[in-house]
């Protein structure tokens, strides 16, 4: 997280790592969808009050401990704190944000460890929902999303439903992490 006092150098930062990618990489590529919105998020929280950054931390800390809570196998004390850090970003952020998607994606795992599926996979949809609308079909993190909601699939016994989210999973895979090494 960019502090405060570091908002206009991190902005300058965040510009150029944007106009490079773009050079490099190109509108397309998802390299450059994470500079436009990491430049982006920089923006935004300049034009945020202390009161508002100071949520965003405390959004920061809970996500945080979603995910320790979840690593102990501890998901039913995390789901709260996953709900409250997905309610601050939303609200502050917006559901189009990084931050956001990333409690979101928290938020759905949580269901799933609990296998309450019928939670957990709405919030897996608009999970990859959103990141195809931010990031396109071909992202390492859309590839995840429809990998998450395969096994979840899976697990329930929606064989159809899993082999196809695995599918889309693997393709998008592969046009990106295999390009990894050459872009």
């Amino acid at each position: 997280h960019e502090h405060s006092d570091q908002l206009e150098p991190a902005g300058q930062y965040r510009k150029k790592a944007y106009e490079l990618s773009r050079e490099l990489h190109g509108d397309g590529s998802w390299k450059t969808a994470d500079a436009r919105l990491a430049l982006e998020h920089v923006r935004r929280l300049a034009q945020l009050g202390e009161p508002q950054r100071k949520q965003l931390q405390r959004a920061w800390i809970l996500n945080e401990r979603v995910w320790l809570l979840w690593r102990r196998g501890q998901a039913k004390q995390a789901v709260p704190l996953a709900q409250e850090s997905v309610r601050i970003y939303g609200g502050i952020l917006g559901e189009k944000n990084t931050h956001t998607l990333h409690a979101l994606y928290n938020l759905a795992a949580q269901y799933d460890s609990l296998t309450d599926y019928v939670r957990a996979e709405p919030v897996y949809r608009r999970v990859l929902k959103l990141y195809i609308e931010l990031f396109g079909e071909r992202d390492p993190r859309t590839a995840l999303a429809w990998s998450n909601l395969g096994g979840m699939y899976q697990k329930i016994g929606d064989y159809d439903q899993a082999l196809a989210m695995l599918l889309r999973a693997n393709a998008a895979f592969g046009e990106t992490v295999g390009k990894l090494d050459s872009d």
